[in-house]
């Protein structure tokens, strides 16, 4: 009896413990659950102008596929019944929001759908539209239902179709394309507990595609060119869904490329075209299918050019790199070199000329097996960069905005370790501050053969950064080969691609003052000077180089200022003479002008005034900041007094004024208190009002470019607290 009393209290804690666990979901799909359908399209089934719209197929109806949508729930049996409900959210016109749901709680009638009602707080609400047109009776159309099975100890509920007719017999759903949104809900005994996740319907089945076996094909005389038409090579083409005319198509020589043939600017290439290298060849022709939902399918056949009398002289290939990010523009200074191993199995290099600034031409053709091609540049190490890369790259790292490219990518990994990480923030501020003057394991540009495509994580693939080719006869090369070049660091890709415009103004920047004080030191004076934003601003970033005159003062501290968001490693003295700061963070901070951004600890060899040692320094490094836009501000330095800090709070004039567009009000609150901001014009009449409780902070208040409609005078009060100011605002 005594060893049976552990086991009876074991088993009681144990069903105790249970029970306070309940209901329980078993498994909640995590991310976005795909169904991947290969059937076709019903034009029955989610054809419902206006509700549905497909922009891929500029129609109505909507293509749909089979959905499982059920969830396993373990309930306890001594805690009453279980209640299970689902909402889901469908986006019919795929603007990616979901204005429709179906909720288990107010099912709509047998065949239909309540478009637009997901936003109704008080009842169904909605449009009704027919989701299954079939020419059947109402008790033989779909109706949506929820099923509850029981299977042990545990309940499945699941989403279904059934009609009233048969009440027994169920489908399972068919969901329209596009991205939707399903909520469970578990409820019982008093407690609770849900389920939500992401759902795609996507078209999985590839277009079916057969080619002629042979064509023909004659160079004109006119262009040098043979242009076959992807069209000419097709027998037969057919889709589950996409409509013939709306398909992809692409054409290109075999093994010459992967992925979709795509021309520079990524538009499908749909002819192919073969020079007078090719006269009285036979080649092989790739045809690309694919349709709106980005399945491929291919075949191939052959192309025989026949022998014209068309006189071809063949020119030297031409070599020429063009930027990822613009690809219609060519990049001027690269050197190419040839590079081959001959039969002592000694590696041969030869220097390529250059034809003009932006190409070279392959007029050197070494009897090897093979031979490659290699670009390089290495030139200006800054070009292109700018604290705002450091932005984004962060941005990137902790995942709030991650690059959507991958040369953007690429360009981030400065020190070529296969990852994008704050090493590479580190490497690029140090060359920014002046600590360093180039990567240290990387030349300025990056180069890879433009036959290749990385996929969306260049990481996951491998292109090469030389152009390998056969030794064939001259007539067998094509007329120019590409590579695609990047410059390191730069991720935003505003790197000049002629070496000449590096570091020139280009366009101009709206403006913001740094405001210094004007202090009069005697020899030997040590002073700290703050340097602060005049009328405060919101920034996500700056950077900056100010110049003195080591013989007159010596700089012997840097202090951070921003409320601890600007860090030591940020600042530096690479040289005497040279102060440079670089601050960037992934969330922007707001700054009064009672902010220092930094301080110089100082002390003065000889008697001066501040504004006749230091002044900003555009030679090497543009003095700019970001603001949350992204926007490049550039930075002045004007030495004045500083408003003495309150004790209340503290309202500055709006910045920028007189404005083109908008403008901000910097106001920092004491204490959490109430706020009414008014703009309005000579009459009186207010354009903008901005009422709220703002907490103890900095705060920047916005009024947009729409309350100043017209250029002219206005007026604008600001009342928080026992503080009220007020002024004029010119909009021009």
């Amino acid at each position: 009896m005594k060893k049976l009393i552990p086991l009876f209290l074991a088993l009681r804690c144990a069903t105790w413990g249970f029970t306070q666990n309940c209901p329980q979901i078993l498994s909640c799909q995590q991310g976005i659950q795909v169904f991947c359908d290969f059937s076709g399209n019903d034009t029955l089934l989610w054809n419902a102008a206006p509700a549905t719209f497909s922009p891929d197929h500029q129609s109505p109806d909507l293509y749909e596929g089979v959905a499982t949508l059920s969830l396993n729930v373990l309930g306890c049996k001594s805690a009453g019944p279980l209640k299970i409900a689902f909402k889901l959210f469908l986006d019919l016109n795929q603007d990616n929001l979901e204005e429709t749901v179906i909720s288990s709680a107010q099912l709509p009638q047998s065949g239909y759908f309540l478009y637009n009602n997901a936003f109704e707080l008080n009842g169904p609400g909605g449009t009704p539209y027919f989701f299954d047109r079939r020419t059947v009776t109402d008790s033989l159309r779909y109706s949506f239902d929820l099923q509850i099975k029981e299977q042990g100890d545990t309940s499945i509920a699941s989403i279904i179709w059934h009609n009233l007719a048969f009440p027994n017999a169920t489908i399972t759903p068919r969901l329209p394309e596009g991205k939707h949104r399903i909520e469970w809900t578990v409820e019982q005994g008093g407690q609770s507990t849900s389920c939500g996740y992401l759902i795609r319907i996507r078209d999985c089945s590839a277009p079916l595609v057969f080619c002629k076996n042979s064509i023909s094909a004659s160079i004109n005389p006119d262009n040098a060119l043979a242009e076959i038409p992807v069209s000419t090579l097709l027998d037969y083409v057919s889709d589950n869904v996409t409509p013939n005319a709306l398909l992809d198509y692409g054409i290109r020589r075999a093994n010459t490329g992967i992925g979709f043939p795509v021309d520079s600017n990524g538009v499908a290439q749909s002819t192919l075209k073969l020079g007078c290298a090719f006269n009285g060849s036979t080649q092989i022709a790739e045809v690309w299918v694919k349709d709106k939902a980005g399945n491929t399918s291919t075949c191939e056949t052959v192309v025989a050019v026949e022998a014209g009398s068309v006189a071809c002289v063949l020119d030297p290939p031409k070599i020429c790199a063009v930027p990822y990010n613009n690809k219609d523009a060519m990049m001027d200074g690269v050197q190419y070199r040839l590079i081959w191993t001959e039969a002592d199995s000694m590696e041969h290099y030869y220097q390529m000329p250059n034809i003009n600034p932006a190409c070279s031409e392959l007029d050197s053709f070494p009897e090897s097996d093979y031979f490659s091609i290699e670009p390089f540049k290495d030139t200006y190490p800054l070009n292109g960069i700018s604290t705002y890369d450091l932005v984004l790259m962060s941005r990137h790292i902790l995942n709030i905005q991650p690059l959507d490219a991958a040369w953007k990518i690429i360009a981030a990994d400065v020190n070529r370790s296969g990852s994008v990480t704050n090493f590479d923030v580190v490497e690029t501020r140090k060359l920014l501050l002046g600590l360093n003057d180039r990567f240290p394991n990387s030349p300025s540009w990056r180069f890879y053969a433009a036959y290749c495509q990385f996929p969306p994580n260049p990481f996951d693939g491998w292109c090469p950064w030389v152009l390998t080719l056969d030794y064939l006869p001259k007539e067998n090369y094509a007329s120019s080969y590409y590579f695609y070049g990047l410059k390191v660091g730069d991720v935003n890709g505003n790197a000049q691609l002629v070496d000449s415009l590096v570091n020139k103004e280009l366009e101009t920047r709206a403006e913001q003052v740094l405001q210094c004080p004007d202090t009069l030191l005697e020899a030997g004076a040590e002073a700290t000077v703050p340097f602060y934003v005049r009328g405060g601003a919101e920034w996500l970033g700056c950077q900056m180089e100010i110049s003195y005159n080591p013989e007159q003062v010596e700089i012997e501290s840097l202090k951070p200022g921003m409320m601890g968001r600007l860090s030591p490693d940020q600042m530096a003295l690479p040289t005497q003479g040279r102060f440079a700061l670089s601050w960037s963070d992934a969330l922007p901070l707001i700054l009064t002008p009672e902010d220092a951004l930094f301080s110089l600890r100082i002390r003065a060899k000889h008697a001066f005034r501040l504004s006749e040692v230091f002044n900003i320094n555009e030679d090497r490094l543009k003095a700019e900041s970001y603001n949350v836009q992204g926007e490049a501000i550039k930075l002045l330095l004007d030495f004045d007094s500083k408003e003495t800090a309150r004790s209340s709070h503290t309202i500055w004039p709006p910045q920028p004024n007189p404005t083109s567009a908008g403008t901000h009000f910097t106001v920092q609150m004491k204490k959490e208190d109430s706020l009414v901001l008014q703009v309005y014009d000579l009459q009186g009449k207010i354009k903008y009002e901005f009422r709220q409780v703002l907490p103890a902070g900095n705060h920047l208040l916005e009024i947009p470019e729409n309350a100043l409609q017209t250029s002219g005078l206005y007026g604008w009060t600001i009342t928080t607290g026992d503080v009220k100011n007020s002024g004029k605002l010119i909009r021009l």
